[in-house]
C-alpha cells in the first residue's frame, strides 16, 4: 500500500496550461454523446421556488421565483435524444413537456449549449411572504438569459490554479480570463481528470441586464462518467439580481441528475405529444 502524492508541478510537466485546455477539449468532442438519456432531475432553488411554464410551442421553461416559499426540491423523471437535443419530461403519469433547455440536457452537448445560451428561466421577485396556498403574482425582474459562444482557446488567458478533484481523482485547476468580451466568452475555470484527461468542472460567469434590473453570478456544472460517455452529475446557479444599484434578491439553485440510464433504443411514442397536457407544476416526489 502506498500514497501517491499529488503535486501541482506533476501535473503540469507535460504541457503548459493553454495546451492542457486544448487537449482536454479535444478529448471531449472526441467521445460519444448517447443516442438517449433516462434520468431522474432533481432542482433545489434554496430560498426560491421553481416550476416548469408552458410555453406557446407546446414546450416548457423553468421559472425561478425570488423571496417565495411555495414549494420544496422538485423532481421529475426525463428521456433526453442527442439527435435534437429534446428533452421529454414527465409532468404527471399520463402527460409529457418538451424542453430543449441545457438544464434538461446532461451531455457534453448541453455543457456546450449552457455556455451559448445559459438557463433561459425567468426569475421573478415576489414582494411580501405569501399564504402556503396563495398563487403568486410577481413583478418581472430579469430574465437569466445569457449568449455565449466560447470554449475557444484563443478567447483565454489559461493560469494554473493548483490541484482540483475530480471525485477521487486529481485534477488540474485552469483558471481562465477573457482577452475579449466577456460576455461572449465567460468560461472561468476548468478541472482537468489527471488520469483520462477528461473535464470534470467547469465553471462560468452569467451577468446580463433587462430593463432597469441588472444580474449576475455563475453556473458551476460537474462531470463524471456513465457508461462510457461524459455526463453532467450535478451543478448549480447563483444569481444576484440588482435593481437601481441596490441589491433585491438572490437565485441558488442547485440541480442533481440520478438514476442515469443510455438505452440504445426507445419506443417510438416516447416523444409524442401527448393530449391536453396540463400546465406543469413543481413535484415533491422523491
Amino acid at each position: 500500500m502506498f500514497l501517491r502524492i499529488v503535486t501541482l508541478a506533476a501535473l503540469t510537466e507535460l504541457a503548459s496550461p493553454n495546451d492542457a485546455y486544448r487537449a482536454a477539449l479535444q478529448t471531449m468532442r472526441a467521445l460519444p454523446v448517447p443516442t438517449y438519456v433516462t434520468y431522474r432531475a432533481d432542482l433545489d432553488p434554496g430560498d426560491a421556488t421553481i416550476s416548469l411554464t408552458n410555453l406557446q410551442d407546446g414546450r416548457i421553461k423553468p421559472r425561478v421565483v425570488l423571496g417565495a416559499e411555495y414549494y420544496g426540491a422538485s423532481s421529475f423523471d426525463v428521456i433526453y435524444r442527442a439527435s435534437d437535443g429534446l428533452a421529454a419530461i414527465a409532468v404527471d403519469p399520463d402527460h409529457r413537456a418538451y424542453s430543449s433547455l441545457a438544464l434538461f440536457d446532461p451531455t457534453w452537448n448541453g455543457v456546450s449549449l449552457w455556455l451559448r445560451r445559459g438557463l433561459l428561466a425567468t426569475i421573478d421577485r415576489v414582494g411580501g411572504t405569501p399564504e402556503p396556498n396563495a398563487t403568486p403574482t410577481p413583478d418581472k425582474v430579469p430574465t437569466t438569459i445569457l449568449t455565449v459562444t466560447a470554449f475557444d482557446p484563443n478567447a483565454y488567458k489559461v493560469e494554473d490554479a493548483g490541484v482540483g478533484w475530480c471525485g477521487s481523482d486529481p485534477g488540474r485547476l485552469l483558471h481562465l480570463t477573457a482577452k475579449l468580451d466577456v460576455s461572449r466568452h465567460p468560461l472561468q475555470r476548468v478541472v482537468i481528470d489527471a488520469i483520462d484527461g477528461r473535464i470534470c468542472l467547469a465553471r462560468f460567469a452569467v451577468s446580463g441586464t433587462e430593463g432597469p434590473a441588472e444580474f449576475d453570478g455563475y453556473v458551476e456544472l460537474r462531470l463524471g462518467s456513465v457508461s462510457g460517455y461524459p455526463m453532467v452529475t450535478d451543478g448549480y446557479l447563483d444569481v444576484g439580481v440588482k435593481q437601481a444599484g441596490e441589491r433585491i434578491g438572490f437565485a441558488h439553485v442547485r440541480f442533481h441528475y440520478r438514476d442515469v440510464h443510455t438505452p440504445a433504443a426507445l419506443p417510438d411514442a416516447t416523444f409524442a405529444p401527448s393530449p391536453a397536457s396540463p400546465e406543469p407544476t413543481p413535484s415533491t416526489q422523491p
